[in-house]
């Protein structure tokens, strides 16, 4: 499959974690150990109920594995989410392999009475594309209660190792509780076809003395929907992917595409974005014979990109469109698009191949690049780790930049080197206690490694500074 790639400077409208305007919904502010980079996760989507109109669906469920509830910092809910409100976070025990399961429940309120849920998610028919960003209520897509559409969300610590969507139902056996969709056929409840990313941060290697970390190293995958057992194949999708690194930190409260805050309207910070469309299928194990990918591998049951952040990014999104794939099938059920029938020469869908949309989703990461537990975009010594964590975050001189990568105290202009005249005010400090300026270890002291730290940074400049540098040519 080939694959279209832009790179675009300004306006790009990627906001898929997007919420009504003049909506105050905080970010996520957790610090998580100081051995990961990654500082937190967000993933906010739209997605249509394609169940039966028959069944009646009263809820929603979100399944994170390796993800305990202390964890969830976020979850979008009241009163944007008209029909189901504030989810409960439950604990869902542990998977097969040890690690916690836990549950993001969106359930209707239950009418005891009558015996009766009193809110539903209508059967989703004739839907467009929203952009992952209008299914709520006062959200563009101006019919919410009747479009089928919810829009869902939530920000982590870490990273999910896996994640799973169920729409609920009304269990007929226990009044007042809701249970996962099953098929009739399994009895196995049925997942929704929205796959959901799994990013990973490899914790980098320490660097040799006087260097500067490496660059965070991000990896984002995602897999096909799973195939039901008596199929051969899965459903196959197509797959839009818009990534984006941006040289501001992400936060959840400024991404609607509008937004002035939101890094990808930045006038002057360089967006870089690419866009990509592929088609994604899962073969079933059990069926080892025949079949076989067409067309030189074009279909991908996994897909999986990611590197190096590049030099001066803070922040990477990826938007993540699906839609159903309506293109050639060989006669087991294997998508087979064909050049000017199903895909154009770049490999972009043709309407022939192109069906209705099944969901959006836009998931982000910030990026700690010293470890120390805060995102680069809050933190005051980028590249120096603050030696108490969230709390050691102090700047004594008031001038942007942390104690920790500190130690031009002098005039806070100019070249911002550490020199002689910075040696007269710390021997002025040498033996204070509490909150001094050049306590360089943050510990209430001015003693003898404080001395030896500001020995290692005689002669350089201060450092790296995610917060706005203060001094008399750039006041406060």
């Amino acid at each position: 499959m080939n694959k279209m790639s832009k790179k675009m400077r300004l306006n790009l409208p990627i906001g898929l974690l997007c919420f009504a305007a003049g909506a105050i919904i905080s970010p996520v502010n957790a610090v998580i150990n100081t051995t990961s980079p990654l500082y937190g996760s967000l993933s906010n989507f739209d997605v249509y109920n394609d169940n039966l109109p028959e069944i009646e669906v009263h809820g929603f469920e979100i399944e994170l594995h390796g993800i305990s509830k202390s964890q969830v910092g976020y979850s979008f809910g009241s009163p944007y989410q008209a029909h189901y409100g504030n989810p409960q976070i439950v604990d869902g025990g542990l998977d097969r392999s040890g690690q916690p399961i836990t549950k993001i429940r969106y359930e209707s309120p239950y009418n005891s009475a009558l015996g009766t849920f009193t809110k539903t998610t209508l059967h989703a028919s004739g839907v467009s594309n929203t952009g992952g960003h209008a299914c709520y209520l006062g959200g563009p897509i101006g019919d919410y209660e009747t479009s089928g559409c919810e829009h869902f969300g939530l920000g982590v610590i870490g990273s999910p190792s896996a994640t799973i969507y169920r729409w609920l139902v009304a269990d007929p056996v226990q009044p007042g509780v809701l249970v996962p969709v099953t098929n009739p056929g399994t009895g196995l409840p049925v997942v929704v076809n929205l796959p959901a990313p799994v990013w990973n941060v490899p914790q980098p290697l320490l660097p040799l003395p006087g260097q500067n970390p490496a660059p965070p190293v991000v990896d984002v995958k995602i897999e096909a929907p799973e195939v039901d057992p008596a199929n051969i194949f899965g459903p196959a999708l197509w797959v839009k992917l818009i990534k984006t690194e941006t040289e501001q930190h992400v936060e959840l409260n400024h991404l609607l595409f509008d937004d002035s805050h939101n890094p990808v309207n930045d006038p002057v910070n360089l967006i870089e974005t690419e866009v990509e469309w592929e088609v994604m299928q899962k073969r079933n194990p059990l069926f080892s014979s025949g079949g076989g990918k067409k067309g030189g591998g074009k279909i991908k049951a996994l897909q999986q990109n990611g590197g190096p952040l590049k030099v001066g990014k803070k922040a990477v999104t990826r938007r993540y469109e699906y839609f159903e794939y309506t293109g050639t099938l060989t006669a087991e059920g294997e998508a087979d698009p064909q050049l000017g029938k199903d895909v154009d020469a770049q490999g972009n869908p043709m309407p022939a191949a192109f069906g209705e949309p099944k969901g959006a989703q836009m998931v982000a990461v910030n990026f700690d690049s010293d470890g120390d537990g805060i995102d680069d975009g809050e933190d005051n010594c980028i590249n120096n780790s603050n030696h108490g964590g969230a709390a050691g975050q102090r700047d004594d001189d008031g001038d942007g930049i942390g104690n920790a990568c500190d130690a031009h105290w002098a005039n806070n202009i100019g070249d911002q080197v550490a020199n002689l005249a910075d040696l007269k005010i710390f021997k002025q400090d040498f033996g204070k206690h509490q909150n001094i300026k050049t306590d360089l270890d943050e510990d209430g002291d001015v003693d003898l490694k404080d001395l030896k730290l500001f020995k290692e940074k005689f002669g350089k400049p201060a450092g790296q500074s995610g917060k706005k540098i203060c001094n008399a040519l750039n006041p406060c």
